[in-house]
């Protein structure tokens, strides 16, 4: 899956001069559980 994220306000607006993200996470499963192991954000320019 491939998303990207953009920062807004807690009225949904976009905050200026923010890039969006595109963050990558890597999960493990661990006694029957997902968990995140490790995480990256990567700015989009």
């Amino acid at each position: 899956m491939k998303i990207r994220q953009r920062p807004i306000r807690s009225n949904g607006t976009p905050l200026p001069d923010q890039n969006e993200r595109s963050p990558l996470y890597v999960l493990s499963k661990e006694d029957d559980e997902w968990r995140i192991a490790a995480g990256q954000n990567t700015i989009v320019l």
